[in-house]
């Protein structure tokens, strides 16, 4: 991620519609998943810290992060700042099976993230029957000047997330689209802006916004949320995936 997208980042992740849509989705697939109490979650790329502060509120879990950046770092609060550490989850320093639950959110696209690799680091770390939840982006072809300030080189559809998920050893539970009343837009966009030509460093598309609206499409992002639930939907602009170690 470009240096300044950190401190961007921060800031909007409280408030912003997007990303409190994202963790909403990852949320209701750890309550899905029914831990118990003072079961160890590991957020592997745990970014500035507000998803894992998200989990710990929702849920009486003993929670662990990791991120490659120490810019990143340095805007983990006090919790993450005890349990955290600054690492590529390429390469996690933890022993093996020492977590329930590895969640990943935007990351195994990210530059200088192995997607197999990484996989099987969050493999290794579960315990058996431990659970794998991801979110990343999806369809490559609406990679735009926004994945390049984030530094994000590859996105998912279901299959070939699902794929690289069972070649690590894992039983895929769910895997479905989210954002799909979102996409008709989201396209829109990104194929306007895409590759736009100029010098200066990539900017992500993230802009403040009016109140309302920012209400307003969170509460569509909900409806969403519902829908693709309940209908399977083969688009959208963000893969969600659930899946167990298998435990022999």
């Amino acid at each position: 991620m470009e240096p300044a997208e950190y401190n961007r980042l921060r800031h909007f992740e409280t408030w912003y519609w997007w990303y409190l849509a994202q963790r909403e989705n990852v949320l209701e697939a750890i309550r899905e998943l029914r831990l118990p109490r003072e079961a160890r979650v590991f957020d592997a790329g745990c970014g500035t810290g507000g998803n894992l502060e998200a989990v710990l509120s929702d849920a009486p879990v003993r929670g662990y992060g990791a991120d490659v950046s120490p810019l990143a770092a340095s805007h983990w609060g006090a919790e993450l700042q005890r349990t955290g550490c600054v690492a590529s989850v390429n390469d996690l320093p933890y022993a093996d099976e020492v977590f329930d639950l590895v969640y990943s959110v935007d990351v195994l696209g990210c530059r200088g993230v192995d997607p197999g690799r990484a996989l099987n680091e969050m493999a290794r770390v579960l315990r058996r029957g431990g659970a794998l939840v991801l979110l990343l982006p999806a369809f490559q072809w609406l990679r735009s000047a926004h994945d390049e300030a984030v530094h994000s080189e590859r996105r998912y559809t279901v299959e070939s997330l699902r794929r690289a998920v069972q070649a690590s050893g894992f039983r895929v539970l769910k895997a479905g689209y989210r954002f799909s009343l979102f996409f008709p837009m989201i396209a829109a966009v990104r194929l306007a802006r895409k590759r736009r030509v100029g010098g200066g460093s990539p900017e992500s598309d993230l802009a403040s916004l009016p109140n309302w609206l920012n209400t307003a499409l969170l509460s569509v992002s909900r409806l969403d949320h519902c829908l693709c639930r309940r209908v399977p939907l083969p688009f959208g602009s963000t893969v969600l995936l659930m899946a167990r170690k298998e435990a022999g």
